[in-house]
């Protein structure tokens, strides 16, 4: 194993969040933030396979959802990058969870709900133990290590993951959680090799070397602070036609943002900003809100 001081280094971290009971909290995005477990976004709501099918795609790790879903809908290669190192590890056990379990062992394992019958049982060992002869040498490691530490429920209840969103939600948002779906999905997600890129936005087309067809950027647009300097919006917006336009082939779209139902649009590009996106090459979509009442909209930029 080759990055055995880089495993140390993810499970030092890993193992901090682990040992902290799941709380109500604001928290920054950073290298080891908790992981979320499942989208908060109606997912189902904008992907579609005009946008997917046989494409190149380049999305945010997060929950793994989007590539998920992605793959259901016949991506032809999916590249995914994430600030958070703990991510890939989540992902992989997720992807190896698809490959190998049923659909009611899925949900068993991963859905954290009081009114399911065996609740207790999500991150179950006895369940672990038929994905881990699966997961590559490092993500079984620190998997070993993590349920030697706590047992399975206490690792789900943990700051290790944010807080979860409503289960009906889960399954709303999520196309491959519908059960034939899921066994679709099942039948070819071992053709996809995914390839992981860990940092934030700003660096990342230091590390591409493919073009995509359409990328995803989740709702990265809520923590620009983090990522650009002043003005945020301005150098977002430069650094999406600048930039990521580069990698990004003709006619292909950029999911710019994902704004959630309970900002206002002009809270998030405020006034003397909102002409930033007003022209030809950007546009809005609404989305139905999971999580809110009225619409989610969704910023895009085609590459014309």
């Amino acid at each position: 194993m080759d990055n055995y001081d880089e495993l140390l280094e993810d499970l030092k971290y890993a193992i901090k969040r682990v040992n902290k009971k799941l709380e109500r909290r604001n928290e920054t995005f950073n290298k080891y933030s908790g992981v979320y477990s499942f989208t908060t976004e109606n997912i189902k709501g904008y992907f579609n396979e005009r946008d997917i099918k046989n494409k190149n795609i380049l999305t945010i790790a997060a929950s793994g959802d989007h590539i998920f879903n992605a793959m259901l809908l016949g991506a032809k290669n999916i590249d995914c990058f994430d600030i958070n190192k703990l991510t890939k590890y989540y992902i992989i056990l997720k992807k190896t969870a698809i490959s190998k379990l049923s659909y009611e062992e899925f949900i068993e394992f991963f859905i954290k709900d009081k009114k399911l019958k065996n609740y207790k049982k999500v991150f179950n060992v006895s369940t672990y133990s038929k994905l881990r002869n699966s997961l590559p040498t490092d993500v079984k490691v620190f998997w070993d290590i993590i349920f030697l530490i706590k047992d399975g429920y206490q690792v789900r209840n943990s700051t290790l993951f944010f807080k979860d969103v409503i289960n009906s939600e889960i399954f709303y948002s999520n196309n491959y959680m519908n059960e034939d779906n899921y066994y679709k999905l099942k039948k070819i997600i071992d053709n996809y090799n995914l390839k992981f890129y860990n940092c934030n936005l700003k660096d990342l087309p230091k590390l591409l070397n493919n073009k995509y067809d359409t990328i995803y950027l989740s709702n990265l647009i809520n923590y620009l602070y983090f990522i650009f300097n002043e003005p945020l919006l301005y150098n977002f917006r430069n650094f999406i036609t600048n930039d990521l336009n580069n990698y990004l082939n003709q006619n292909g779209k950029i999911f710019v943002a994902y704004l959630y139902s309970c900002f206002n649009i002009k809270q998030v590009f405020y006034d003397e900003d909102s002409n930033l996106f007003n022209n030809d090459d950007f546009y809005i979509e609404s989305i139905p809100s999971i999580l809110f009442e009225g619409k989610d909209k969704m910023l895009i930029y085609k590459k014309n």
